[in-house]
């Protein structure tokens, strides 16, 4: 398996990487993390069964889409690859720490602020649904915000709980209640991270960053 993430990391940065540090790395329940070397460059390598290929390659082009806006700073994809074992991404390696100062709290909060300003888009959704953890998380386009949100999000939350044999209310009229409630507000959509919590974010270095992101158009602190 590293044999073959190492030469496909090798063709894509045309030099040839070998291996020579792996460090297992915390990042959650989902993924296997490993910070690999070969004594110069860094990288930071996620892993997961091969059938997962999918959710990096919405990872991927959801961390493109923030990088995109020069807003929040957010890990640079390297690579998305399989090997006969598995699938992985790899990410450039950024030292980080916890974001437990109030200097780069506030900066975050000022690129997210410019985040949620930036770009001119018309409806609410994403171009792909994506995942909060392992749970998908629907972004089917609507010119509304009150239909987007009383559907793809609290529609969707009734459906997860039914699925558990939940039930608070009948889903359909829950919706349109919700929906007719919201209808009056028109807000300008904003591009969120999606899935913003202290796990996703951390200082380093050069200043806060965040990361994982399931991004769609919303409006700030909507959910």
């Amino acid at each position: 398996m590293w044999q073959a993430i190492s030469d496909q990391l090798s063709e894509t940065l045309m030099f040839e990487f070998n291996i020579s540090e792996r460090i297992k790395m915390s990042g959650g329940d989902i993924n296997q993390c490993y910070m690999i070397s070969d004594g110069d460059q860094r990288y930071f390598v996620k892993i997961n069964d091969k059938d997962f290929i999918a959710k990096f390659e919405i990872e991927a082009d959801n961390l493109t889409a923030l990088r995109e806006t020069s807003t929040v700073h957010v890990p640079e994809l390297v690579h998305i690859g399989k090997t006969k074992e598995c699938a992985f991404i790899i990410l450039n390696y950024i030292p980080v720490k916890p974001l437990d100062t109030a200097p780069a709290s506030y900066q975050l909060g000022e690129e997210l602020a410019k985040l949620h300003k930036w770009g001119e888009q018309k409806e609410f959704g994403f171009d792909q649904d994506n995942y909060i953890g392992t749970t998908l998380q629907p972004n089917q386009w609507h010119k509304k915000w009150s239909r987007f949100f009383s559907e793809q999000r609290i529609g969707w939350q009734l459906q997860l709980l039914k699925e558990k044999q939940i039930s608070f209310t009948d889903i359909d009229d829950f919706v349109e209640l919700v929906n007719d409630q919201l209808s009056g507000h028109n807000p300008k959509p904003s591009l969120l991270h999606g899935d913003l919590w202290y796990g996703n974010a951390a200082n380093t270095a050069f200043g806060p960053i965040c990361y994982d992101p399931a991004s769609y158009w919303e409006i700030e602190n909507a959910t």
